[in-house]
């Protein structure tokens, strides 16, 4: 009996090093979305929507009581009451907000369903196509990507900048404080309809954050421009998969499992 309680435990710490390892974060990506209002009336409020599959953590919104916001259980929406506001949104004026979400990859605003409203009636509201994730791809190395999600205009991007290796999130709030390494990427590029570009990286220490800001506007539109900036820890992975060190422990695992089983079948055929 006390073999096989053992046995157990053994079974119980394999499994914990074959998943406990897996090279996957909890903490979500943050992103800087800026709205602005392009209606006739001032705003009171603000509606933002997370991509398919992501829900918000928490955003945070200037001028609006609390600035800070956490859906209850994890939403697909955000929103604020209009009797939440203190500084109104004018016509002509923006909002940058910075949202986090609970996804491990991606968590890109849907494009569409982003608006400022007055009163609960949505008003005709400017936001930029681009979106940005950044992953790892290795232990030491990663990748941001740049993605214009407008399938009929060219997106241009400017004053962009990425830092690697931030030992403290660099986006608080709504305030960009980088105290990392800065990569060298182009500072402008452009992006064309539906297509996207992507800058690799390295990395030293899996436990700190990357993060990139730049502006964007449509080729089109150069004087209608948008914040942007996102934040993400350094081991983000975007399709989880083990590095070598981890498919051994898993290999490792299953062996002693077999050699488990094996060792039942012995004892029930004895």
């Amino acid at each position: 009996m006390k073999k096989l309680l053992k046995l157990k435990i053994v079974w119980l710490l394999i499994l914990g090093l074959m998943f406990g390892n897996l090279n996957v974060s909890i903490a979500g990506k943050k992103q800087v979305i800026t709205l602005k209002n392009n209606g006739a009336s001032s705003a009171n409020d603000v509606h933002i929507t997370a991509g398919s599959n992501y829900k918000f953590k928490t955003a945070h919104a200037p001028g609006f009581n609390p600035a800070d916001k956490a859906p209850v259980g994890g939403s697909h929406t955000m929103d604020w009451p209009s009797s939440s506001n203190v500084i109104p949104i004018p016509a002509g004026g923006s909002i940058a907000i910075n949202v986090e979400y609970n996804s491990l990859l991606d968590g890109a605003p849907d494009i569409d369903s982003c608006w400022l409203t007055l009163d609960g009636t949505a008003l005709t509201t400017g936001v930029s196509y681009v979106t940005v994730k950044a992953f790892s791809l290795s232990s030491n190395t990663g990748n941001v990507i740049f993605t214009n999600e407008d399938l009929v205009h060219p997106w241009v991007i400017s004053n962009c900048q990425l830092f690697v290796d931030n030992q403290i999130d660099p986006l608080i709030g709504n305030n960009f404080n980088p105290s990392g390494t800065s990569v060298a990427i182009p500072t402008t590029f452009i992006i064309p309809p539906g297509g996207s570009q992507s800058f690799p990286y390295t990395f030293s220490n899996p436990l700190f954050f990357v993060a990139t800001r730049y502006q964007s506007h449509s080729l089109d539109n150069p004087n209608d421009i948008f914040e942007g900036a996102i934040s993400s820890p350094q081991t983000e992975n975007g399709s989880v998969i083990p590095t070598l060190t981890h498919w051994g422990v898993i290999i490792l695992g299953f062996i002693l499992l077999a050699g488990g089983v094996v060792f039942f079948k012995r004892r029930r055929i004895a």
